[in-house]
């Protein structure tokens, strides 16, 4: 079952970083570890906080040093790329510790239900909760 498949972060950290989902924590670990080898061509850029206080980094990779592949070389020359690995952190962390299956945010809004956090997949200024709307 899904509850069964929960694994602790240590178990986790002995399988390998590609090998299970990461924490939020170990991702971003990770990428402070990409910029500390690669500084030439990698930063990250702080762009804000989750509402539960967790921070939101862009990794940028901007690169002119690379030549070994004509198509890549091309794509790293003409672009700064901007990487943003965990959009919602929080809902990430709920789900790898909480709930597996949740999807939204964490967010807390004043309504009467006291529901928490928003889809952020779905919630859409643009014709949202339209008649041709539907939701199953």
């Amino acid at each position: 079952t899904i509850k069964e498949d929960k694994i602790t972060p240590e178990e986790r950290a002995k399988l390998g970083f590609f090998e299970a989902y990461q924490g939020f924590v170990e991702i971003h670990h990770y990428f402070q570890n990409l910029v500390h080898r690669f500084p030439e061509c990698l930063s990250l850029i702080p762009i804000g906080m989750s509402s539960e206080g967790r921070p939101l980094q862009v990794l940028r990779l901007a690169c002119l040093c690379y030549k070994e592949n004509e198509e890549t070389y091309e794509l790293l020359n003409s672009f700064d790329w901007y990487i943003l690995p965990i959009l919602n952190p929080d809902g990430y962390e709920y789900a790898q510790n909480t709930d597996r299956l949740w999807r939204k945010t964490r967010s807390r809004h004043s309504n009467p239900q006291n529901c928490v956090g928003v889809d952020p997949n779905r919630n859409w200024d643009i014709k949202w909760s339209g008649k041709e709307e539907l939701s199953l």
